[in-house]
């Protein structure tokens, strides 16, 4: 079926119109005159993109012959390559000096092939560089100017005719050879089998095209379709025998899983958690699955303004079958591994993204930046402000602790929220301890944390009793002083307490949320009677300092927590699961109610309890947790 499926897109998107040939950027381009003299070194530009906090244009990307496995450290390809295999004398590995050496052989032979004015160039160029390397000190002294990196592949232009892999004898020519060595693969009589993605019955292809950009696998690629060990082999099957796929169906569906992992598009790499997918429609749609990797806020309003709004997902399923199809892969050395497949139609996916941007929504306790270095505030993104544009990748990090480099994330929560996103699935328990166990370590809770406890918990809430609310324990994205839910007052009760010890003390070297968070939230009863008596004394520390109307103010907070909205005859002796999640919300929500009030935005309320806009972790919801 994925196989299938994969080879329908290589047939809509035209991927198979020449397949002698592939896809390749191209960093550097070297200028030749018809004499085979050098002019001068050119770098090309592709797309722009953005890496970090940066934007480059990527090279340019050309078509370049197929040569397909290169493990065996001497195969070529014809008049384009890494530049240790190009340029002689700047390989440091013995491979590089037997490709090279095979790189000017094959260029010798497609120059007396084709007769072609530039391949003939570029061999000229290659034999003077051959016969003394002093040639290639103005080629070597531009590239060094540029700080190519080991993989940045290089070619030809001659002046006057242009790329030379573009000439068409050169096209010709490699055509033939690719042909040929096809025929040499399928031997003088093939054993013939059933295709499994087209059905016809032909010939195996063997040795499956490379396919690269998946997170864990070999950097040169690795294979979908293989049988490396006896163990994976039967009937006499061998390799990639043992799922026969024929060549034109091989050939198709490397090249369409090639296509989605390189277009920006299409992809969603989670470089934290291993993981990569991919996605596609059947037919071209005007949705786009991006909003999930990079929600734009006017993009998501849409979504939730649309017809596939949730509840109107049947009316459309019948006049739009088109299909949603989803793939997630991971690598190991040389095999590519399929953790997930997803089939839906785009009625429903679209239905299922817009409950997801619902669930995700959540109050801000702190400004969201556009820009954090001048501190500008997103248009809808100040404290007390529902926002629901997380990226995905954000909420996969919120799970994770903060490394040096990348976060440390499970696959599983990876997977887990895509599902939950495209399939309106509940994230599951898995994610919600994965949170609850951060929060706890840190003592904090940040708001892509709390968007990610709101959406599990609710979830977790539906699927234990279905179109029920839980007797009202369903969060909301803001406060909400009429929830019964022990944790969750109990978390209210302790930012409150926290900021009660701000206000009568000022700055302290640990505060009470240091202190007693992980206790707080998991044995209430063992810490809140503690709590509430020290409270008495800050209190009257407040009252003895003229702060009496301050003092009157953080009474009746903590008295509307206990009696309302019934009263709470005693502390939980244990929190479960979900509800040290509520805890964690309620603690969140009581902040954000704090820091939307005018007056607490100067940090009043402390900055150990709540980020203030100076603090480094207030930019933090705009760049990843």
């Amino acid at each position: 079926m994925i196989v299938t499926r994969l080879c329908e897109l290589a047939r809509r998107e035209n991927l198979l119109d020449d397949p002698a040939f592939v896809g390749q950027r191209i960093r550097f381009l070297v200028q030749l005159s018809e004499e085979g003299a050098f002019l001068g070194l050119t770098e090309t530009q592709g797309k722009l993109v953005t890496r970090g906090k940066k934007e480059t244009h990527e090279p340019k990307e050309f078509l370049t012959p197929k040569v397909g496995n290169r493990t065996d450290g001497k195969t070529p390809c014809l008049l384009a390559d890494t530049i240790p295999r190009v340029v002689a004398g700047r390989g440091a590995k013995q491979a590089d000096h037997d490709t090279h050496a095979n790189f000017v052989k094959l260029t010798a032979e497609c120059a007396e092939s084709t007769r072609d004015p530039a391949a003939i160039a570029v061999c000229r160029f290659l034999d003077a560089a051959e016969a003394d390397l002093a040639v290639l000190e103005p080629l070597n002294a531009a590239i060094d100017a540029k700080k190519p990196g080991p993989s940045d592949w290089i070619g030809f232009d001659v002046e006057g005719y242009g790329l030379v892999l573009g000439r068409e004898a050169v096209k010709g020519f490699w055509r033939q050879k690719h042909a040929a060595r096809a025929a040499r693969k399928l031997g003088s009589r093939p054993r013939e089998a059933q295709c499994l993605a087209c059905g016809r019955v032909a010939p195996p292809h063997r040795g499956h095209g490379k396919i690269k950009g998946v997170p864990g696998a070999n950097s040169a690629g690795a294979s979908l379709i293989s049988a490396d060990a006896v163990a994976f082999e039967s009937l006499g099957l061998r390799k990639s025998a043992t799922s026969p796929v024929c060549a034109d169906c091989a050939e198709a569906y490397t090249r369409a899983l090639g296509w989605l992992l390189s277009n920006d598009r299409t992809r969603y790499r989670d470089g934290d958690g291993g993981v990569a997918y991919v996605f596609w429609t059947r037919e071209p749609v005007e949705f786009d699955p991006m909003v999930i990797v990079q929600p734009d806020p006017d993009n998501v309003r849409k979504l939730l303004e649309s017809p596939y709004r949730p509840g109107h997902r049947n009316a459309l399923a019948a006049s739009d079958p088109n299909a949603f199809y989803a793939l997630s892969l991971t690598g190991v050395g040389g095999r590519v591994m399929v953790r997930d497949w997803i089939e839906e139609t785009v009625p429903t996916v679209c239905e299922h993204l817009a409950e997801w941007f619902a669930d995700i929504a959540i109050v801000l306790d702190r400004p969201l930046y556009s820009d954090p270095s001048s501190k500008t505030v997103r248009e809808g993104g100040g404290p007390g402000s529902v926002w629901n544009a997380w990226p995905l990748q954000q909420l996969v990090r919120a799970a994770g602790r903060r490394q040096e480099r990348g976060h440390e994330v499970s696959g599983r929560v990876s997977s887990a929220l895509f599902r939950a996103a495209v399939l309106g699935q509940c994230p599951g328990e898995d994610v919600l301890s994965a949170v609850v166990r951060r929060i706890r370590a840190e003592a904090a809770v940040r708001p892509a944390r709390a968007a990610l406890l709101r959406l599990t918990i609710n979830r977790l809430a539906g699927r234990e009793a279905p179109g029920a609310h839980q007797g009202g324990i369903t969060m909301s994205e803001r406060l909400d002083t009429a929830q019964a839910n022990l944790g969750y007052r109990c978390g209210r009760l302790l930012c409150i307490l926290a900021r009660l010890q701000y206000l009568a003390l000022g700055k302290t070297n640990a505060t009470i949320v240091d202190s007693y968070y992980g206790a707080a939230s998991t044995t209430p009863a063992s810490v809140f009677g503690r709590l509430i008596h020290l409270a008495q004394a800050h209190l009257g520390k407040l009252g003895a300092a003229d702060r009496s109307g301050v003092a009157t103010n953080i009474r009746k907070d903590i008295e509307e927590i206990i009696e309302q909205p019934e009263p709470m005859m005693e502390f939980p002796l244990q929190l479960s699961l979900q509800d040290q999640g509520r805890f964690a919300l309620g603690f969140y929500h009581q902040s954000a109610e704090y820091r939307a009030r005018s007056a607490d935005r100067g940090g009043s309320e402390g900055g150990e309890v709540l980020a203030g806009p100076g603090e480094a972790d207030s930019a933090d919801i705009s760049d990843g947790e």
